[in-house]
């Protein structure tokens, strides 16, 4: 009989010198890599929401995001447009943008202005998002810049208002920067419970 066709050669292949089944020695690569797929993938079929090794603590990507990043994008971003809606009322009272470049874009067209603001700050949010579980430094999670992201933005909007004063404020500024604070004290209550959870998990 040939060896190839008895049964215990199909229960028992043949091993590496590692001990490990050819097909499953997984350490000769980095398998994992961030796709443009990998996004629409993950949302139907998350396999990835936590670190899984020891090296993973230095940083790790993952295809499940939380509902609580998702309120603090949108937050950030409706806060964005708030600012450029009240900056262009500023500068129609005679203020000055203190960005040369966004100064420029504002003198060349003021659509070319919002569209640009809005798809930088959009950006920079996914880059923040997809890097959630990264450190900056080795010191700083990329987690908390998001958090100091929104900080800013609240402290830059809460400065406009000061300038501009309740009656020279646009009344849709106003709607969107509340809507933005309204989702942002969400995403920030969604995520501290998400982190008592986790931590009672861990207590158990």
């Amino acid at each position: 009989m040939d060896p190839s066709h008895h049964p215990k050669s199909r229960r028992n292949p043949p091993m590496s010198k590692s001990g490990i089944l050819p097909e499953l020695d997984r350490r000769c690569g980095e398998r994992r890599k961030l796709k443009v797929t990998s996004f629409i993938y993950g949302n139907w079929l998350a396999r990835r929401r936590y670190a899984r090794r020891e090296k993973d603590q230095q940083g790790y990507y993952v295809d499940w995001y939380e509902s609580h990043l998702l309120c603090l994008i949108v937050g950030v971003l409706l806060l964005s447009c708030a600012d450029a809606l009240m900056t262009l009322v500023l500068l129609e009272m005679g203020g000055r943008e203190l960005n040369g470049f966004m100064a420029m874009l504002i003198h060349i067209d003021v659509q070319l202005f919002a569209a640009l603001k809005m798809a930088f700050t959009g950006a920079g949010l996914v880059f923040l998002v997809i890097h959630q579980h990264f450190q900056i430094f080795r010191r700083v999670r990329v987690n908390f810049v998001l958090r100091a992201v929104l900080l800013l933005y609240l402290l830059l909007v809460g400065y406009e208002f000061m300038l501009l004063q309740p009656r020279h404020t646009p009344a849709p500024a106003i709607l969107i920067v509340l809507m933005g604070i309204v989702l942002s004290i969400m995403g920030l209550y969604l995520d501290r419970k998400r982190a008592q959870i986790m931590a009672s998990a861990h207590v158990d």
